[in-house]
């Protein structure tokens, strides 16, 4: 195999990847979303398809959006078994800025699969809260969401206070908390900037009172089918049940309210009605991030710096909790839920850390997107692994921020499988590491020769290939290449 004809290697690196063939027979069929439906916001529903389809065990669930040319709007869940015929999807609530019409992909390994057209649209009020004939009709209700760019803020300095009070750096901690308070007085004066989203407390007593249902199948388990359903003990399963039990009767409550306050009604609205109740048993980061916002937006209107500071520390923790709860109880963790949580995502040696939060894992796998690819990482006894297309790459430790994969300080913007399917060749072995403040995949591949020019023989070269921008850097031979030839 010639290397030195690399400078065509790199164009075919740089020239723009083919769009995927989408099967134009198939056997698989996509039943939901149906043609024209329309889908809700923060609603959960049932993505379907029956009938199957050879060498394609597992598929990746994408929103796309084909208007104007097929665009990859949000990356659902990876890894999903074409046997299970289905997915609960709840639609994040931040989707709404990307409008339009959709369709759902189902995508394998170079095969892809779409349904029809449908739409996703903000909530309207359930059919079933319809007022009496002659009464107010309820009032629509929501709250102002701060933006993403100010949680990170808070994020930020709330992790530089607690490592300035861990540290004993007094002025670093008055210095922060400063920062902190100014940030928290400027925050009202920004709402007629930030995005309002819908309330409805009675569809949040649908979601609470599925969990229970769920919570109680798994308590009326056996202990050895319980062990195959879940991780958590029968003592954590009845603590999740009372928990659930008393969120439900706060959401109920609100329910009530909100269904008694109309648009004519004199009586104000009950405060209890926008108060964030703290989830339980969390499925998505969606579900820590609307209250992390609507909590925020009740402590900056506390006048007490210092209750303030106290109020977003508490909050902090309770945040950090959850985030927890959410990777421990879920095998596949996207990186775009916690994103908005957590400045950054390291998986490293036996562990997942998310900001402040460190889970002891080899079980959990971290989902990301490199461009226009999804990658899963998961922790090992030695570093971290990578899984791309059927590749497998070594890396001591990778983080993620801003939702872009990092190697030390070096960004990772290329997937090896893009690399190795331009360079045609057959991997024996991959890593991907930082030298010389570059990202690098290391690519081993075995070369026949002939050791002292008449003995056959095996060696490992390793192409050397930059991470953050497709080139070829370099070929490393053994040291002992010199005694032999191609």
């Amino acid at each position: 195999m010639k290397y030195f004809v690399f400078s065509l290697l790199v164009l075919a690196l740089l020239a723009p990847p083919s769009l995927m063939v989408l099967a134009d027979s198939h056997t698989i069929t996509i039943t939901s979303p149906l043609l024209n439906e329309r889908w809700e916001l923060e609603k959960t529903y049932k993505i379907s398809w029956q009938g199957s389809e050879p060498g394609i065990d597992t598929v990746s669930i994408i929103l796309v959006n084909d208007r104007g040319g097929r665009t990859k709007v949000h990356s659902i869940a990876a890894s999903v078994p074409t046997s299970q015929g289905s997915y609960q999807w709840t639609i994040p609530f931040y989707l709404s800025e990307t409008g339009g019409s959709f369709k759902i992909e189902l995508r394998g390994k170079a095969w892809g699969i779409e349904s029809s057209y449908f739409s996703i649209a903000p909530p309207t009020a359930p059919v079933s809260e319809k007022p009496s004939e002659g009464s107010a009709p309820p009032k629509d209700l929501s709250v102002c969401y701060v933006s993403d760019k100010l949680i990170g803020y808070y994020n930020q300095l709330l992790l530089e206070l607690k490592k300035a009070e861990l540290a004993g750096d007094k002025e670093k901690a008055r210095v922060t908390t400063e920062r902190i308070s100014t940030l928290a007085q400027e925050t009202p004066k920004g709402w007629e900037l930030c995005e309002e989203a819908p309330i409805d407390r009675c569809q949040d007593v649908e979601l609470w009172s599925s969990k229970i249902a769920y919570y109680k199948k798994l308590s009326a388990l056996s202990d050895p089918d319980l062990k195959k359903e879940t991780s958590r003990s029968r003592e954590e399963i009845e603590k999740t049940l009372t928990e659930l039990s008393v969120g439900l009767q706060k959401v109920r409550e609100q329910c009530r309210a909100q269904k008694e306050y109309t648009v004519t009604s004199a009586k104000p609205l009950p405060p209890s009605v926008v108060e964030p109740v703290k989830p339980v048993a969390v499925e998505s980061g969606q579900e820590i991030s609307s209250y992390y916002r609507a909590y925020l937006e009740k402590v900056t209107n506390i006048v007490s710096v210092e209750d303030q500071i106290k109020e977003l520390k508490t909050l902090r923790g309770e945040i950090d909790k959850l985030v927890r709860d959410l990777i421990e109880g879920k095998r596949e963790i996207r990186v775009s839920e916690i994103s908005g949580l957590v400045t950054e995502v390291q998986v490293s040696r036996g562990q997942i850390k998310a900001g402040d939060v460190v889970v002891k894992t080899m079980e959990k796998k971290i989902i990301v997107d490199v461009g226009e690819e999804e990658i899963s990482i998961e922790p090992t006894k030695k570093g971290g692994l990578i899984k791309d297309k059927g590749l497998e790459v070594k890396v001591e430790e990778v983080s993620i921020k801003d939702e872009i994969l990092r190697v030390g300080n070096s960004e990772v913007k290329v997937v090896v499988s893009d690399i190795v399917a331009n360079l045609e060749i057959s991997p024996t072995s991959i890593e991907l590491k930082e030298e010389n403040e570059k990202a690098i995949y290391s690519i081993g591949v075995r070369e026949a020769r002939k050791l002292l020019g008449f003995i056959p023989v095996t060696i490992t070269i390793r192409i050397i290939v930059n991470a953050t921008n497709g080139n070829f850097l370099e070929e490393r031979l053994p040291w002992y290449s010199f005694l032999t030839r191609k």
